[in-house]
């Protein structure tokens, strides 16, 4: 298995600059999954997760939502965005009672599809990673 200290740079926990690349598929590690945080504007809780893509080292994040309300909602059935890339990086469905600790995603590669999003805000088109598969 080859290196991948190569594009695997040190992340903030700060929201890293969005780019833009050319929308396509990608060899990609996961270098962080971040703790849920509340996107105040749409009142909606998220967990972002960063993926370095292995042509340069650019990062490209995947905003996972977790709902509504006084706390983000835990509940991990096989439909939701967080279980999918859990099964995807462990290469298996959890045990009964297994917790689904994201230290299994990170580290893991990944061929991530990237896509365009266009900003609500300032109406810049910037890069997400809209689907990951197991390469």
């Amino acid at each position: 298995m080859p290196s991948t200290e190569a594009y695997m740079p040190v992340v903030d926990e700060l929201t890293p600059e969005r780019i833009w690349i050319e929308p396509g598929l990608y060899k990609a590690t996961c270098i962080a999954v971040l703790p849920p945080n509340m996107y105040v504007q749409y009142d909606r809780w998220y967990m972002r997760v960063d993926f370095a893509l292995h042509r340069d080292g650019s990062i490209v994040s995947k905003c996972i939502n977790l709902g509504k309300g006084v706390q983000p909602s835990i509940k991990l059935s096989p439909r939701t965005d967080y279980f999918k890339l859990w099964v995807q990086a462990a290469g298996r469905r959890p045990e009964k009672g297994e917790p689904m600790d994201p230290a299994k995603i990170k580290g893991v590669e990944f061929v991530a599809e990237v896509a365009d999003q266009l900003h609500k805000v300032n109406g810049e088109t910037y890069s997400i990673v809209k689907k990951i598969s197991r390469s």
